[in-house]
């Protein structure tokens, strides 16, 4: 969880673009951060490409 909250829940978070004020906005973080860690994010176990290129 560490990464979650550095990463999504962070004031200065790419994956915010607003004050979380509503749990409906937790919730789009968490979408747009799971989609970036499972689909976007570059593995170094797997050469430094995508999950799903992989």
């Amino acid at each position: 969880m560490r990464l979650f909250k550095n990463e999504a829940a962070a004031r200065d978070s790419p994956f915010r673009n607003s004050p979380l004020a509503a749990e409906s906005d937790v919730g789009d973080v968490v979408v747009d951060w799971v989609h970036w860690y499972n689909y976007a994010r570059l593995h170094s176990t797997l050469g430094y490409s995508k999950q799903v290129e992989f």
